[in-house]
């Protein structure tokens, strides 16, 4: 199995993983762009997609039966890649039961919201900076605690990016923090974000979407 969870009975906490390289590309088509790079697109997809059917299954069943106050879950992707899943967002938002924390990289940063919201639970985007480079301007990583009443809270610890990355000059590409990692850009990766940046910054290193590559010196 690709996605789990493990019961933590003596924090009144479960912790579910869940595989969503489905919604790698973000929108409302959602697939998983990088089985374009194997020589079986196809079935490549097509597992893909079976195991975001398994992982949301998993997840919903866990909303059903779980009796425990908090949830951790998480995945690679932030949530603004999952608008082709409104029913895994409402999940996401239900605090009728429990509180719920959500954590997803893909973006090499650390900060809350410009992220699609799960209000009233909490969401965070936990990419840790780094990555191809140092491309966030937030660097660092999310600290958890569970006090003994079994209430969760988060908050950030980062690092001082001048003293982790050195004094490299500082491009300012338009698009703020989303796009902070356009320095670094291969060109590779066509998500929703990826390609919004690269129409932003036509003087970026890669050409717009579709069919990205690197431009000619």
């Amino acid at each position: 199995d690709y996605s789990w969870f493990i019961d933590h009975p003596e924090l009144d906490l479960e912790v579910i993983a869940l595989e969503m390289n489905h919604f790698e590309s973000g929108g409302q088509e959602a697939h998983f762009w990088d089985c374009r790079l194997t020589p079986c697109e196809k079935s490549c997809k097509e597992h893909a997609n079976t195991r975001a059917v398994q992982s949301l299954r998993l997840f919903h069943n866990r909303l059903v039966d779980s009796k425990r106050k908090n949830f951790l879950v998480f995945s690679h992707y932030p949530t603004d890649h999952f608008s082709a899943a409104p029913h895994f967002m409402a999940g996401l938002r239900n605090s009728s039961n429990r509180h719920i924390t959500y954590f997803g990289g893909h973006v090499h940063d650390v900060r809350q919201g410009d992220t699609t919201s799960i209000h009233p639970n909490v969401n965070w985007l936990s990419g840790g900076g780094g990555g191809w480079g140092c491309d966030g301007n937030n660097l660092g990583f999310v600290v958890g605690e569970i006090s003994r009443d079994s209430k969760v809270s988060t908050y950030p610890e980062l690092v001082d990016k001048q003293v982790c990355c050195g004094s490299k000059p500082k491009l300012e590409w338009k698009g703020g923090d989303s796009c902070s990692w356009l320095s670094s850009d291969n060109c590779i990766n066509t998500d929703h974000i990826a390609c919004s940046c690269r129409q932003k910054n036509p003087d970026g290193p890669c050409t717009p979407c579709p069919n990205s590559h690197k431009r000619e010196p």
